[in-house]
């Protein structure tokens, strides 16, 4: 079993697929740890599976899972996670915003204080208008649900131990991915961190978050708050 498994979901990020490999790796190359990188292919139109490809056959360690058709972010997530070998899994984003240090950090945090979980917290939100105008709408809809304020729901990265998986039970195929672990981990009173990070602004590709996301967000919000049980 490998140490560490860490899961980036792509979807149309021919542009970024090397960096974020050498990124991750060249940080990783500098541990003890027995890791490995579940590159997952969303569904793409681009060139982005063949890069992947490309990499796997180079690199023992790097793992490719492919989406035949996209359904939302989190099926990326999902599907990487179910296919992960390591103690502790985790996910970071596609875009090299985040540090491959602070998933080291996040490492550390789990091992070092027996936790459940680590994730991420972004000192510096991403400057992108449209992104800034999303997360403070998602953070006010979020915190008058439940009641929950100072919370930043989207950072990466977020690791856990493997062996709580089928207990965190994950279902959303969308951005609610993300809320859904944060919720999950809060039930079932897990033990957990957070550690902030300066996070990287993209140079490359474009993100495929939009006005249309915080709608999709409100209506998983909305249903959850009600059911209790998603």
């Amino acid at each position: 079993m490998k140490d560490i498994s860490i899961i980036v979901p792509m979807y149309n990020e021919e542009k970024n697929v090397l960096s974020v490999f050498d990124g991750l790796n060249n940080i990783f190359s500098k541990t003890n740890l027995n890791y490995e990188f579940v590159f997952v292919d969303n569904g793409s139109h681009d060139k982005t599976q063949d890069l992947i490809c490309s990499l796997h056959k180079k690199y023992p360690f790097v793992t490719l899972a492919v989406v035949g058709k996209n359904e939302g972010y989190g099926r990326g997530i999902t599907t990487g996670l179910n296919n992960s070998a390591g103690r502790i899994i985790g996910y970071t984003d596609g875009d090299n915003q985040v540090p491959a240090d602070t998933i080291i950090q996040a490492y550390n945090e789990i091992i070092n204080k027996n936790l459940d979980y680590c994730f991420g917290k972004r000192k510096r939100i991403d400057e992108n208008l449209v992104r800034t105008l999303l997360s403070k709408g998602y953070s006010v809809i979020f915190s008058l649900l439940f009641q929950m304020r100072g919370i930043e729901i989207n950072s990466k990265p977020k690791l856990f131990k493997k062996e709580l998986l089928p207990i965190l039970n994950l279902k959303s195929k969308d951005w609610f991915i993300d809320t859904e672990i944060y919720l999950k981990t809060h039930k079932h009173k897990l033990k957990g961190a957070r550690i902030e990070y300066t996070c990287n602004k993209r140079k490359v590709g474009k993100s495929n978050v939009h006005f249309s996301t915080i709608w999709e967000f409100a209506k998983n919000l909305l249903k959850y708050s009600i059911s209790r049980n998603f």
